[in-house]
């Protein structure tokens, strides 16, 4: 359908611009047209600088670590084009690294935690929460927009899952703020679910809770410098 239509001169990728690219994505999403398609032919055949295919990953990168955030769901993809019109070595940075991280490449080996599924059951992502990027490579980590966006919020510890008081909760391994020698478990937030950060690379956590630390909530920087 896609090169018929272009045969037959129903869209011309010359005259693509980040408007359109944009609607492409809102507008078609009930057609029998594939946006990503389109402005992947757009892209790799005809050299449009505006265009950009967008699959799971390359949207995820976008949220998570670029922290990309729309005013509101619905202009996800008027806003992001609206900030380039040359998208061509973004794409690919964000290819080469989300397939580093998928294959487990050594590249990747301390870097982009956030990208990868925190939750099997709810299929939720890490995201950038305490856990993921505590793992996370400090000179990666520091200059990520994703952490710089949650490092000042707060952390509180086994408190009920419906708590309004901090922005993460983190789960330890008997589940109250006095044992001693306890580990972390999960790790919890309004966008994010993290059980798999400890597993993967548990010794880079300190056991809970640190000296002088009372189950108080504590900041997400503080957390990532206590633990």
């Amino acid at each position: 359908m896609m090169f018929n239509d272009l045969r037959s001169g129903y869209w011309h990728p010359k005259k693509f611009t980040p408007d359109l690219c944009a609607r492409m994505y809102s507008e078609l999403e009930k057609s029998w047209q594939t946006p990503k398609v389109i402005q992947l032919y757009a892209q790799q055949c005809f050299g449009i600088h505006a265009a950009l295919p967008i699959d799971n990953w390359v949207k995820i990168f976008f949220s998570w670590p670029f922290n990309f955030r729309p005013s509101t769901k619905k202009l996800f993809y008027s806003e992001l084009f609206a900030c380039s019109d040359i998208w061509g070595k973004i794409e690919r940075l964000i290819w080469l690294a989300a397939q580093a991280r998928k294959v487990h490449s050594s590249v990747a080996a301390d870097i982009l935690w956030c990208v990868r599924y925190g939750s099997r059951r709810e299929g939720k992502m890490r995201g950038a929460n305490p856990l993921s990027c505590k793992i996370c490579a400090s000179h990666v980590r520091d200059q990520c927009p994703a952490y710089e966006a949650i490092k000042d919020q707060m952390v509180g510890f086994n408190l009920p899952s419906n708590s309004k008081s901090v922005s993460f909760i983190i789960r330890t391994s008997k589940s109250n703020n006095t044992s001693p020698a306890q580990t972390f478990v999960s790790c919890e937030g309004s966008t994010t679910k993290d059980e798999y950060s400890t597993r993967d690379r548990p010794d880079r956590f300190r056991l809970y809770p640190a000296l002088g630390h009372k189950g108080e909530a504590i900041s997400v920087q503080q957390f990532l410098s206590d633990y």
